[in-house]
């Protein structure tokens, strides 16, 4: 079992429960997908994995290290989880560049001028997020979550807002490169 999910519970108020008892188990290198009506909670589900929200109840596991349960909560940034989200949280300040080496850690720097070409961003890196097109700008959120080598990979409808003469090939790219470093990969769809 590489991510394993027991009894998890989520709520904002204790009368409407959005996740409750949820139980599975995922080996590494499975690809696995939520579909699901909007607000049923695949996105709130994402960000507990993400540690971006608390669990009230349950336990996560990745790779035998609790990420959080009622004694443990592990912060995101230490979780090694990569996450694309529909929309572009980008820093509007920074170039392409620098939004993909922000907090980056110095082993991954070679990572950036691969996954630049890979995402078609090689051209942009001068670029600011408001000069760039939708798919641009989600190429970027892409390439970031890739360049650090996450041991578990989360997208909530990551190809959404990509050209078609783009999404193919990023869509079979991006699959390649989960597959062929046993990525765990989660994706919602509504």
């Amino acid at each position: 079992m590489y991510l394993n999910i027991e009894n998890l519970v989520k709520y904002y108020n204790e009368e409407n429960s959005l996740i409750k008892d949820l139980n599975f188990n995922i080996n590494k290198g499975e690809f696995v997908s939520f579909v699901g009506e909007s607000g049923s909670g695949k996105t709130t589900f994402l960000k507990c994995l993400a540690g971006l929200e608390k669990i009230n109840s349950g336990k996560i596991t990745l790779n035998t290290r609790v990420l959080n349960d009622e004694n443990t909560f592990i912060k995101p940034n230490l979780r090694k989880i990569g996450f694309i989200f529909q929309d572009y949280p980008l820093f509007p300040h920074l170039s392409v560049l620098e939004n993909l080496k922000i907090n980056l850690d110095v082993k991954y720097e070679a990572n950036v001028d691969y996954y630049t070409e890979l995402t078609g961003l090689s051209n942009f890196l001068n670029r600011y997020p408001h000069e760039l097109s939708g798919g641009e700008q989600q190429r970027v959120c892409i390439a970031r979550a890739l360049i650090r080598e996450p041991d578990l990979l989360l997208m909530d409808e990551p190809f959404s807002n990509l050209d078609s003469s783009i999404k193919s090939k990023i869509q079979n790219e991006v699959y390649k490169i989960l597959k062929k470093n046993k990525y765990y990969y989660y994706s919602c769809y509504s």
